[in-house]
């Protein structure tokens, strides 16, 4: 799975990189094949500084999932930074990392309401894994008040945009009646219709 994310993350890097720096990224992608971490990372940082935003979330996905740096705390910072950078640049993926990263305390005190913060953004984006971990959120209340036709009825939408979650679907509806089922399916139809726009608020 990680080989599988890094190799897509050098293919958008790839693809985000101009002429002018399609040389450092050679070289750092030469130093990255070659288990040079250090220098893989040394090459790219610079290219994700000059607020390329889809850069910006790849390298801290390499720097999340490989720890390019020695020290995994400093490695992590340094994801959670430039996850930080893009995600503030509204990059739904980085988003629900940065998500994630305070829904694990990852890198960061762990925070419930800011995991949701970060989890809303990405969802109304209609990025599937942060619906997913808001619809856990507040189907639990963790971080906003708990409520299970809308934690199912984010769950209803994540698993319609391709996150396969329909045994998790069926198990967390068997506590609520068929109407409050109905409902969340509902929900999720209309919130999907609406562009993410209309989702139970």
């Amino acid at each position: 799975m990680k080989l599988l994310r890094f190799y897509a993350a050098v293919a958008l890097i790839a693809l985000a990189s101009t002429q002018a720096t399609a040389q450092d990224f050679d070289k750092g992608l030469a130093a990255y094949q070659a288990g040079d971490y250090q220098t893989a990372f040394k090459e790219w940082a610079p290219l994700f500084e000059e607020d390329f935003i889809l850069a910006q979330y790849k390298l801290g996905l390499i720097n999340d999932c490989f720890g390019a740096l020695q020290d995994k705390a400093e490695a992590v910072s340094e994801a959670l930074r430039l996850y930080r950078l893009a995600a503030d640049q509204g990059h739904a993926v980085a988003q629900s990392n940065l998500g994630s990263m305070y829904d694990q305390g990852l890198g960061v005190p762990q925070d419930d309401a800011e995991a949701v913060k970060w989890y809303r953004l990405a969802a109304d984006q209609g990025f599937a894994a942060a619906q997913a971990g808001l619809g856990l959120h507040i189907w639990n209340g963790e971080g906003l008040k708990q409520d299970d036709i809308k934690g199912l009825m984010w769950l209803i939408v994540a698993d319609a945009n391709g996150l396969a979650i329909q045994e998790d679907i069926v198990s967390i509806s068997t506590t609520m009646s068929q109407d409050a089922i109905a409902t969340a399916h509902a929900l999720a139809s209309m919130c999907m219709n609406s562009g993410y726009k209309n989702c139970g608020d």
